[in-house]
């Protein structure tokens, strides 16, 4: 789960991207959803890809 500061953070980014204010609850639930998609789709899947892409930038596609 987030923190505080980072729901008001999204809250803020939300506000100025499309004109809409959001509760705490929408806030919460929104931001979550995102950081857990986020961390999915970058995340490394192994810590050797992440020794590689540390080295020299890249992913190992091997």
């Amino acid at each position: 789960m987030l923190s505080k500061e980072a729901i008001e953070q999204y809250k803020k980014i939300y506000r100025n991207a499309y004109n809409i204010e959001l509760n705490e609850n929408e806030a919460t639930e929104m931001a979550n959803d995102l950081f857990e998609f986020m961390r999915a789709v970058y995340l490394p899947t192994g810590e050797e890809e992440l020794i590689t892409t540390q080295e020299n930038g890249t992913k190992n596609t091997n």
